[in-house]
């Protein structure tokens, strides 16, 4: 009898998993293209932000979340692994004040503010990357093959440390586009 009812109780618990893991905010690199404009690569692209509990509810709250937007340049090598040439990271910082009801998004590598009064339209700013300098030309060899690597993730180091805490215990908290590669032309 106790026997059922322990497995019972553990079925329950994990009935809602699957429905948690569907409904978790989810990061997509939906675009990217290198350019070279005046012997500097450039990036442009487009990302999709899509947030929901509890990424979403702890924001509305006050909560700040750090998302980070890293790019890598890697020499391609036929028999050996890609070498990592350069990494450069983007930083921006999501808040809400609930004083003004206003979304304020903060570029951490230059202090740049912006202000929204709507979510979507902050993400939309974030996830559109305009000439975003990566790397001076003259720094690679041209006679190389070189690929640049992106991603795009929730720094849930940043957060503050009871909600760490749980991140560390739940993937809810840690969104992560992935790598996507592309060559460097």
């Amino acid at each position: 009898m106790r026997l059922q009812r322990a497995l019972y109780c553990l079925a329950l618990l994990l009935l809602p998993l699957p429905a948690m893991a569907a409904d978790k905010t989810e990061i997509h690199i939906e675009s990217m293209e290198v350019s070279r404009v005046d012997d500097v690569y450039k990036v442009n692209g487009s990302v999709d932000f899509i947030l929901r509990n509890p990424v979403l509810e702890a924001l509305n709250n006050g909560v700040s979340m750090d998302i980070v937007i890293d790019h890598e340049i890697l020499l391609s090598r036929r028999w050996w692994l890609d070498k990592e040439v350069a990494i450069v990271s983007q930083r921006y910082r999501l808040s809400y004040h609930a004083l003004t009801r206003q979304y304020v998004l903060t570029n951490l590598n230059t202090q740049d503010i912006k202000t929204f009064y709507t979510l979507p339209s902050l993400l939309r700013t974030l996830g559109d990357i305009n000439n975003f300098p990566l790397i001076d030309a003259s720094l690679l060899d041209d006679d190389d093959l070189y690929l640049v690597r992106m991603r795009v993730y929730l720094d849930f180091d940043e957060l503050p440390l009871p909600l760490r805490i749980r991140a560390y215990s739940t993937s809810a908290w840690r969104p992560d586009s992935g790598w996507k590669a592309w060559p460097l032309h």
